[in-house]
C-alpha cells in the first residue's frame, strides 16, 4: 500500500517501519481505496479499533503541537486531493472508517467519541462540505443559497454558526461576544472582529452628519451594523440572569468593543464598563449592583441633548436641558 510516502511527507519524515500500527492504518484509510480499507477494518479486533480511534483523538486534540499539526495537515491534504471520495463511494465505507475520515478532514475529535448519533448520509454530507459539521447546527450548505465569497468557497463554511474570521463554529446566544450582520446575518466573534479591525468607528447611521459610532463592518457583505444598540439590547434582555463570571466577561467584551470609540456615548460606555470591572474584581460592588448601574446607563435619555449640542455647538444650553436621571453620564462635563 502507498501510505503517505508518495509526495506527502508527513509524520516528521518517519518511515512506515517507525509507525505504530494505529498510525499506519490511519494513513492507509486516508490513502487507499474505500472498498479495500472497508474490508480490512471489518476484520480488525475491537481492541485495535479502539487504539486507532484513540490515536485519531490524540492527533486532532494535540494539533497545536508541531509534529501532530504537520501529520494532521498532511492527512487532510491527502484527502483533499482525492477525487474518488464521492457520495457513492463513501456509502461503501465501514462505519468506523467513515467516522475516521470525517474526524481527520474536519479536525474534530467529537466524531471519535462514540457519543454522536449521526446518520451515515449526514456524515457523508459533512465530509463533502455540503452539510455543516457543527452537530448542533447541521445546516445544508450554503445556508439559504448564499453566494458570498465565504459561502461559495466550498470549504464547509456555515454562515449560521461559524465565525467568518476564524471559521470556528459557535452556538453562543445572549452575549456580546458573538455579533451578527443586520443585513446578511453572517456572524463573527467580537474578539475576532476587534483583532481584524472589523469593529471600528464609522459614520453614524442615524446620528447627525459628521458624527461617528462603533460599528461592526461585515466581512461578507461590507454592511456596517451599529454596536451600541446591540450591546444595549443584550444587557437589557439578559444581564439580570448573569452570574459574577458571566457579567465580568460581558463587561470585558464591551470594554474591548468600545475601546476605540470617537463618539461620546461609546467613550462613556467604555469608561463605565472599565470602572465596573475594577469594582467587581475588588469586591466593591455586587453583580446585581453592577447590573443595575449599567442598565441605568443604557436607559439614560440624554441622546437628544447630545444630538442638539452636536448640531448647535455654539448654543448656550441651560441647565433645564439636561437629563435628570442618575445615569447622567457626565454630560454636563462633556458639554462644558
Amino acid at each position: 500500500m502507498r501510505g503517505l510516502e508518495d509526495g506527502d511527507g508527513g509524520g516528521g519524515g518517519r518511515g512506515r517501519s517507525q509507525l505504530s500500527r494505529p498510525e499506519r492504518i490511519v494513513r492507509e484509510i486516508v490513502s487507499e481505496s474505500v472498498p479495500v480499507m472497508a474490508q480490512i477494518i471489518q476484520e480488525l479486533t475491537q481492541e485495535m479499533l479502539n487504539s486507532i480511534k484513540d490515536y485519531v483523538k490524540s492527533l486532532v486534540s494535540m494539533a497545536d503541537k508541531k509534529e501532530e499539526r504537520e501529520e494532521l495537515v498532511t492527512l487532510q491534504n491527502r484527502l483533499n486531493r482525492r477525487s474518488d471520495l464521492t457520495k457513492e463511494s463513501l456509502l461503501k465505507c465501514q462505519r468506523n472508517q467513515l467516522e475516521i475520515l470525517v474526524a481527520v478532514r474536519m479536525g474534530l475529535v467529537s466524531f471519535m467519541t462514540g457519543k454522536l448519533r449521526l446518520a451515515t448520509t449526514e456524515l457523508i454530507e459533512m465530509f463533502l462540505f455540503v452539510r455543516c459539521r457543527n452537530v448542533n447546527c447541521k445546516s445544508i450548505l450554503p445556508v439559504e443559497d448564499c453566494d458570498c465569497k465565504f459561502c461559495s468557497a466550498d470549504n464547509g463554511f456555515c454562515s449560521s454558526c461559524m465565525c467568518a474570521v476564524c471559521m470556528k463554529f459557535d452556538c453562543a446566544s445572549n452575549t456580546c461576544s458573538w455579533v451578527g450582520c443586520d443585513v446578511c446575518s453572517h456572524w463573527c466573534h467580537a474578539a475576532c472582529g476587534v483583532q481584524k479591525n472589523l469593529v471600528r468607528p464609522g459614520p453614524s447611521l442615524k446620528g447627525p452628519p459628521g458624527t461617528s459610532e462603533i460599528q461592526f463592518h461585515c466581512i461578507a457583505c461590507n454592511h456596517a451594523s451599529e454596536m451600541f444598540g446591540f450591546v444595549k439590547d443584550v444587557f437589557t434582555c439578559c444581564a439580570k440572569d448573569w452570574g459574577f463570571e458571566t457579567l465580568l466577561k460581558e463587561l470585558d467584551c464591551v470594554r474591548k468593543i468600545f475601546r476605540g470609540s470617537d463618539d461620546f456615548k461609546g467613550k462613556e460606555l467604555h469608561t463605565k464598563a472599565d470602572g465596573l470591572i475594577s469594582k467587581l474584581e475588588s469586591k466593591l460592588i455586587s453583580p446585581s449592583d453592577a447590573c443595575h448601574i449599567i442598565l441605568k446607563f443604557f436607559n439614560c435619555k440624554c441622546d437628544w441633548v447630545i444630538n442638539f449640542y452636536l448640531r448647535h455647538p455654539l448654543s448656550i444650553l441651560c441647565e433645564n436641558l439636561f437629563c435628570r436621571c442618575p445615569a447622567h453620564c457626565s454630560l454636563v462635563y462633556f458639554l462644558s
